[in-house]
């Protein structure tokens, strides 16, 4: 697959009234999105609980996870995020994908709106 980016805005979803535009890699290996823990907390966004994870280096790490307010492409919900280290990359991981109903189109690059399915 082939890798590229895109943007979202980020907030608190208790407080809305401050908004950061983040540029994360679309990576769907990647369960949770994962965004720098520098920002989180200025945006006042706190961990409710940690996860363990496993890095593409192949190392065991402990993450915090709190709850973001994400908009996407006209899309927005409440996110679990995870609270990455300075200079790590920032993921849009498979959950977001799923919680704002976007497909990956890997050959063209960019997010696609999950079709409905027929019962």
């Amino acid at each position: 697959m082939g890798v590229f980016s895109v943007h979202i805005r980020v907030a608190n979803p208790q407080d809305q009234t401050e908004w950061r535009e983040v540029e994360l890699v679309v990576d769907t290996g990647a369960t949770l999105t994962k965004l720098p823990g520098d920002l989180l907390q200025e945006l006042r966004i706190e961990p409710q609980f940690s996860v363990p994870a496993l890095t593409s280096d192949g190392r065991l790490v402990t993450r915090a996870v709190g709850q973001a307010w994400v908009s996407l492409d006209g899309r927005a919900g409440i996110i679990p995020v995870a609270y990455g280290d300075r200079g790590e990359p920032v993921l849009l991981g498979a959950t977001t994908l799923e919680i704002l109903g976007f497909t990956v189109d890997p050959i063209e690059q960019k997010l696609l709106p999950r079709p409905l399915r027929e019962k």
